[in-house]
């Protein structure tokens, strides 16, 4: 249990990924941090790393080593996922599932505390209750469904375990609420690209349709301050909390936008993405045009529609931040801000077109 007279000595998971590099600098300064990575190294002064992997019994370390992180382990800031869509359907559970039971044990053999990092996305999981299966004449196609599994069954662990705990839910992140900069292009920045450029002629999603997405930056502050208060003083245990934009989300048609003023601040004029709700393509335009369109495209439309379960909601997530830190989320204008930030650093990281001055 974190300890008020000194530091917190707190171990992270996933601490090269695109939340955990920005929590892991948050912390590096005024906790004692332990890093569990699997392949990237931390390159944080003064932080310890452990080369780990939450796939494999144990966590792939000795007796010894499980020992010492027992021993001198406060808080574990369980922030490792597999999170690619394209992994096999085994992968997820192996790392989102299997790896939380054993970050468990671990927590259990500590006394420690325990944050939690789940996804909002697991509020879109009745999506896929009534999934219509895919046609056996079609492509196979990525989808979601495998990882949302595994993130549902590691919350299900984590609330059954125990032990003390909080849970937090950040949805899609985008760029540093400042500069925009991000560790890894999500798929948030796959889209804008794609708009920006004039390579994404259509959008499977209605255009009022909301794109739920937060600044990292601010994630990692909230993540972190949990992390650094302990569980059961100022957060009761079992507390869990939605980092989203809720009510201030902006839409598919306002996303659109902002892409394309972005474009034309860099000398591009694409055409404006067309959007048709996600259930008018599988009813009308797949059964009429399915099968004579070309397999790479109907293959993208396929997958379009299978993250679209995701990303492409009318439902609002829910909106929940530790405000007894002092944190709150992004209002209205600042997410505004931010998405306009992100998309910049975006289109300029790419090279896409060229900044216009203004005198």
């Amino acid at each position: 249990m974190t300890r008020p007279d000194h530091h917190p000595q707190i171990l992270l998971t996933g601490a090269s990924g695109v939340l955990g590099s920005v929590i892991a600098a948050e912390l590096a300064q005024v906790a004692d941090l332990t890093c569990l990575t699997r392949r990237r190294p931390v390159a944080l002064p003064g932080v310890n790393a452990v080369a780990g992997d939450l796939s494999r019994p144990g966590l792939g370390l000795s007796t010894r080593a499980l020992d010492e992180l027992h021993s001198r382990t406060d808080v574990v800031l369980h922030c490792g996922a597999l999170t690619a869509f394209t992994s096999g359907a085994n992968a997820p559970d192996q790392v989102n599932r299997d790896g939380t039971a054993r970050i468990l044990d671990l927590v259990a053999a500590a006394d420690a505390d325990l944050v939690h990092v789940s996804t909002a996305f697991v509020d879109r999981a009745a999506e896929f209750v009534e999934a219509s299966p895919v046609d056996t004449g079609r492509p196979s196609v990525r989808s979601p469904e495998h990882y949302l599994r595994s993130k549902i069954a590691a919350e299900r662990a984590v609330v059954d375990s125990g032990l003390r705990f909080t849970i937090v839910r950040p949805s899609v992140l985008i760029g540093d609420s400042v500069t925009g900069a991000i560790g890894q292009f999500q798929g948030w920045h796959q889209m804008c690209a794609g708009i920006i450029s004039g390579h994404l002629p259509f959008l499977p999603a209605d255009g009022a349709a909301l794109v739920d997405c937060i600044p990292v930056d601010q994630a990692a502050r909230a993540v972190a301050g949990l992390a650094l208060t302990g569980i059961g003083r100022e957060v009761p245990s079992g507390s869990e909390f939605w980092l989203t934009a809720g009510t201030a989300a902006a839409t598919i048609d306002a996303t659109i936008d902002a892409c394309l003023e972005v474009a034309g601040d860099r000398g591009l004029s694409p055409q404006r993405p067309r959007t048709l709700a996600r259930e008018m393509v599988e009813r009308l335009v797949l059964p009429a045009f399915g099968q004579s369109v070309p397999p790479h495209l109907l293959k993208q439309m396929l997958e379009g529609l299978e993250l679209m379960r995701l990303f492409g909601s009318s439902h609002c997530f829910p909106s929940s931040w530790p405000t007894v830190l002092g944190l709150s989320g992004p209002d209205q204008h600042g997410l505004l801000e931010s998405v306009f930030t992100s998309l910049e650093y975006l289109a300029e990281t790419l090279g896409l077109g060229r900044g216009v001055k203004v005198a």
